[in-house]
């Protein structure tokens, strides 16, 4: 396949290794992976997964990030396209963050 990797597996083949944000939550990044691919850092914005609308990075939280993508041609009451979401966590939150050195 000659797809990049973030566009060539199931949602639920992906999992984060790690969040970076700024200290006033203004930007942030997370570092993301499916087995046996390098890691790939990603911002809010970002798409991701094979489906088709895609999964596109909503939110980059501390413990993980927050994906949505239009559910087909549906539309709320309003009129309004309706959106599915999902949460992808960090794989593992216990990381030491100490920027102490010690």
């Amino acid at each position: 396949i000659n797809s990049h990797p973030l566009l060539r597996y199931d949602l639920n083949k992906y999992y984060v290794k790690g969040v970076v944000k700024d200290i006033n939550n203004k930007r942030a990044l997370a570092i993301i992976s499916a087995p046996g691919e390098s890691d790939h850092v990603v911002r809010k914005g970002d798409s991701l997964s094979k489906d088709w609308p895609q999964w596109t990075i909503k939110e980059i939280r501390l413990r993980g990030i927050i994906v949505q993508k239009r559910d087909g041609e549906n539309l709320d009451d309003d009129g309004n396209p309706v959106y599915l979401e999902e949460r992808i966590d960090v794989r593992n939150p216990s990381i030491n963050t100490s920027l102490s050195g010690n």
